[in-house]
């Protein structure tokens, strides 16, 4: 009937009023503590474990927080985030592309306020206006572009860590995988059918996985080869394990050792609880501190294993071109894998150096 509401009407107005009357005394250090909590439950991967941005947020809204904490959030304008990024350029010294992601991140969690109603419109939107920082006019700091590490590099460090490093790098290299790939291979994702010599490996947690891409890997037969001897175990395990990479440097030592054990020694026990423990499989941290030490030992620059990705692309490119690393790497579009490949760079100094 005409001038009567009904019950849902109302009770979606009575909400919209209540919400609003809260989100009037909400603070800028409520919206963190919210958004936080929201990012805990939001971004994780099929199998339950949560993203990097779990990490990633609480880092980005740091300087937000410390800066206007207790202002009214309704009062946050284009100016107070521009104050936000002087701080992360001036005090926390972060690199220009870290800035703009963190700006990026402070700007969506006005957006998720906006969308609960928690804000208006017209502070989300005002924000949007804040330009990124451009290419040498800004002070804050550029990284170096990841660049491929030379084989030589590579082959010169080999002797120097153990057999387990040793094969994760030889996968690596050959199948053109990203460093977390490799490390979590286990024999569950392997199809090792026949396709004309080689093996397909699909990672359940890869970069793009929250898109709903697939990321299938082809693996030829010498990556293949390097990694047969870890097959012997139950197919839910990870093929390369930190625990058998300390039992082997630990034999190699008492291998090279030149005086006998004490009576002492041999009497001691190995502790029940140890402080630490090898992890059942390799992060990339972790993966990348055994190629650090490998280095030291071998007496060559340091490389990180990421680089062993670019490495691969700009082999791929120089043998089958721009598409076939493309293919190589997973790449949807051949822009990101120009990023990677490095073999036109190449190509270009070779026809400079033959034309004179």
């Amino acid at each position: 009937m005409r001038g009567r509401s009904t019950p849902s009407v109302c009770l979606a107005s009575e909400e919209t009023e209540t919400r609003g009357s809260i989100a009037s005394t909400f603070t800028i250090a409520d919206l963190c503590s919210r958004y936080r909590d929201f990012t805990r439950s939001h971004y994780f991967r099929r199998d339950g474990s949560p993203t990097t941005e779990v990490r990633d947020i609480p880092l980005s809204l740091r300087e937000l927080d410390s800066l206007f904490g207790p202002t009214p959030a309704r009062d946050f304008s284009i100016s107070r985030l521009n104050a936000v990024r002087d701080e992360m350029v001036s005090r926390s010294k972060l690199a220009r592309k870290v800035v703009n992601q963190r700006i990026g991140r402070v700007k969506k969690l006005f957006k998720w306020a906006h969308e609960r109603g928690f804000l208006p419109m017209e502070i989300f939107l005002s924000l949007q206006l804040l330009t990124g920082l451009q290419l040498g006019r800004t002070p804050a700091p550029e990284y170096d572009d990841v660049e491929p590490v030379p084989l030589e590099l590579v082959s010169a460090i080999l002797p120097h860590v153990s057999p387990i490093v040793r094969a994760m790098i030889g996968v690596q290299l050959l199948a053109g995988m990203r460093p977390d790939e490799a490390t979590q291979i286990r024999a569950i994702y392997l199809d090792r059918d026949s396709f004309e010599g080689t093996w397909e490996y699909r990672p359940p947690r890869h970069k793009t996985a929250w898109r709903g891409k697939e990321r299938v890997a082809a693996i030829g037969p010498g990556a293949r080869l390097r990694r047969a001897p870890f097959l012997d175990r139950p197919p839910n395990h990870f093929l390369f394990s930190p625990a058998e990479s300390v039992a082997w440097w630990r034999e190699r030592r008492r291998a090279a050792r030149q005086t006998k054990r004490t009576l002492s020694e041999k009497a001691r026990r190995p502790l029940e609880a140890p402080k630490q423990k090898p992890g059942v499989c390799y992060t990339v941290g972790s993966y990348g501190k055994s190629i650090e030490y490998g280095g030291a030992r071998a007496g060559v620059g340091r490389w990180t294993p990421n680089q062993l990705r670019h490495t691969a692309a700009t082999e791929v490119e120089k043998v089958f071109g721009l598409e076939g690393a493309q293919a190589h790497l997973g790449h949807g579009d051949p822009k990101t894998t120009r990023i990677y490949a490095k073999g036109q760079q190449e190509r270009a100094r070779e026809i400079a150096r033959e034309r004179g």
